[in-house]
C-alpha cells in the first residue's frame, strides 16, 4: 500500500518484515545515525542495480513494516521483483534490507586483526564453573568467527584423581581443546 505524504517528497509504503530483520535495520541505522527510510531506500537502490542473486531471506512470520520511500521507488522495487521470476514483494524489501544491512557493517563490531587476544577465567575456588563459563565465551567467540584455543588447566588437581602418582601426590592436569565455527553469514 502507498500513501503519498502532503510535502510529496516521500510516500507511505507498508509492507511485511520479518521482526528480526527490522530489528538489525532499526540498530544498525541507529548505530550509524542515518534514518531508517534513507536506509531501506539506499538498501532498495543497492538491490535494484545489483544483477547477483541473493539467497532467500527467511521472511515467514513477517509482520506489518512501514516506512517513508522516494516517489515511485516502490512500484520500481515491485517491478524488479516481477523480472525476477515473479519474486513476491516481501522478499524484495527483505533482500533490499539484507543489502543494507550487508554493506554497513556496525561500528562496534570491527574484529581486531593480528593481535592475539588472552582472555583467562580464574577463581581459586573449585566447583565454581570456570570451566562452564570458560567453554561458553570460547563457543560465543567461534560463532563470531574467531579462532579459539580452550585450555583447561588444575593446577591443583582437585578434580583429577585419575592422575594421582604412586608417591600420593596430586599432578597438575590439563586438557585441552579446540572450537571452530564457520563465521556466521551476515
Amino acid at each position: 500500500m502507498v500513501t503519498p505524504s502532503i510535502a510529496g517528497d516521500r510516500e507511505k509504503v507498508v509492507s511485511k518484515l520479518p521482526s528480526w530483520l527490522r530489528q538489525d535495520l532499526k540498530v544498525r541505522a541507529a548505530e550509524l545515525g542515518i534514518d531508517i527510510q534513507d536506509a531501506v531506500s539506499a538498501g532498495i537502490s543497492a538491490w535494484r542495480a545489483s544483477s547477483e542473486d541473493r539467497s532467500p531471506v527467511d521472511t515467514a512470520g513477517s509482520s506489518s513494516f512501514s516506512t517513508w520511500l522516494p516517489p515511485g521507488q516502490w512500484e520500481d522495487l515491485k517491478t524488479t521483483c516481477t523480472e525476477r521470476d515473479g519474486m513476491p514483494f516481501v522478499q524484495g524489501l527483505a533482500q533490499s534490507v539484507q543489502t543494507w544491512l550487508s554493506a554497513n557493517p556496525s561500528p562496534r563490531h570491527r574484529p581486531v586483526t593480528g593481535i592475539v587476544q588472552r582472555k583467562v577465567v580464574i577463581n581459586q575456588k573449585g566447583g565454581v564453573g570456570k570451566t562452564a563459563v570458560a567453554a561458553g565465551v570460547a563457543q560465543a567467540l567461534a560463532e563470531d568467527g574467531m579462532r579459539v584455543l580452550l585450555v583447561d588447566y588444575d593446577p591443583r588437581a582437585t578434580s583429577a584423581i585419575s592422575s594421582v602418582s604412586s608417591n600420593s601426590r596430586r599432578e597438575p592436569t590439563a586438557s585441552c581443546c579446540t572450537c571452530a565455527a564457520k563465521a556466521r553469514d551476515s
